[in-house]
């Protein structure tokens, strides 16, 4: 039992259970693997076609009233990390300085859309 319990204790102080790391974005916080529909759906430039494959129809007029001059700027995506659980998911990609929450029905078809931040043009060049 001895021989039992200094093993226990030895093997937490060789692998303290704080030595665990999590990938964490400041920003979106605790990283997933994101959903590869969702991931291929930001990859794709932005079209009809693609509202008509991705967003939830009872959403899609507001959804192209709302985001129809934006999202052509936007997507695709390239440097895209993802955060999130229960259908509401946060993105961001890195190279254009974007972030934005997607929110997703059962069908994991975008029920909503919210751009938090968007850098300007100039930002993203550098300038």
């Amino acid at each position: 039992m001895r021989k039992i319990l200094s093993a226990i204790i030895l093997s937490f102080m060789l692998f303290p259970l704080s030595a665990v790391t999590y990938a964490y974005d400041s920003d979106i916080g605790l990283l997933t693997g994101g959903d590869d529909r969702l991931i291929a759906a930001l990859k794709e430039e932005f079209s009809l076609e693609w509202v008509e494959k991705y967003v939830s129809p009872s959403f899609i007029q507001d959804f192209t009233a709302m985001y129809g001059s934006i999202l052509p700027s936007i997507l695709p995506l390239e440097d895209v990390l993802m955060s999130g659980e229960d259908g509401t998911v946060s993105i961001k990609d890195r190279s254009k300085g974007l972030i934005m929450t997607v929110f997703l029905n059962e069908e994991w078809q975008i029920e909503s859309l919210s751009i938090i931040q968007s850098a300007p043009q100039a930002d993203r060049e550098g300038g």
